[in-house]
């Protein structure tokens, strides 16, 4: 354990001497500060009536938040292997006393420990302005942190992943297409169930197999609004971000065993893998 924590260590400094998180950071807050200045006015120049608008505002929040996230958690991850090795200081640490199997989780766990407080400051800003700027009562907060939580552990563990196989650019680039197809699926889905096309709701089903980030996204939005009453129609349910189309409670269960099975099958070829 202390072997995998001087790794996780060593995965913080080098990506803190990048400016990475800083960056990320940086963008987080800006995002929350243009968030809450919309939210202000939002409340001050729309009518009451205008209620059905604090949903679309709660679901797009949520949304720019899981999308930096992905971001932030793609771009930190991709050279996790490849990176290391790249610059040559993957074969200092390998020579030293530590096991593949160390070196790998160890800097999946200092990522981990970079996003995820990320994640957590970017989900409690989006939700505490919606609380203090509008009277939209939201709902599950505790499961809807947690689904979105999955989000960046998902795209950590292929981004591990897929840097044993590929270089740091060619990582970068794979993850984010795969990412934003996903997000397109997801969306597709949503149009399928509101217009009865089972086609469309299948491709959403299949590229949530593919990476259920989006699947991670839209239980977070059903989560978090629980607690509306109000009216729903197309407007508060779906929009752009919400869910019409509603992702199984199981989902939970198969994104977890697919961030354990990336993290096994990481391992598992890192050991065999010809350095």
């Amino acid at each position: 354990m202390r072997r995998l924590l001087v790794i996780a260590g060593l995965a913080r400094r080098e990506s803190q001497r990048k400016k990475a998180l800083l960056l990320g950071v940086v963008l987080s807050l800006l995002f929350l500060l243009i968030y809450g200045v919309g939210l202000h006015y939002l409340q001050k120049d729309l009518p009451a009536s205008a209620e059905l608008f604090y949903p679309q505002f709660l679901f797009l929040g949520l949304y720019m938040a899981s999308f930096l996230v992905a971001i932030i958690s793609a771009l930190l991850g991709v050279g996790a292997v490849s990176g290391e090795l790249e610059s040559g200081t993957g074969f200092a640490l390998l020579s030293r006393p530590f096991s593949r199997s160390t070196f790998l989780l160890g800097k999946f766990l200092g990522y981990c420990q970079m996003v995820l407080p990320l994640s957590v400051v970017l989900f409690l800003g989006v939700t505490g302005l919606v609380s203090w700027f509008t009277p939209f009562p939201l709902g599950g907060v505790l499961p809807a942190l947690l689904s979105f939580l999955l989000i960046p552990l998902v795209l950590l563990s292929l981004a591990t992943l897929g840097s044993i196989y590929l270089p740091t650019l060619g990582n970068g680039i794979f993850i984010l297409l795969l990412y934003g197809s996903a997000t397109i699926g997801g969306m597709l889905e949503q149009f399928g169930a509101l217009a009865n096309s089972r086609s469309l709701i299948n491709i959403g089903i299949i590229t949530s197999l593919l990476l259920p980030t989006d699947s991670a996204y839209r239980l977070t939005v059903v989560y978090s609004s629980s607690g509306y009453t109000g009216p729903r129609n197309l407007l508060t349910a779906m929009g752009p971000f919400g869910a019409v189309s509603l992702p199984s409670p199981w989902m939970i269960v198969y994104i977890l065993l697919y961030i354990t099975a990336l993290l096994v099958l990481a391992n598992y070829s890192f050991s065999r893998k010809d350095l």
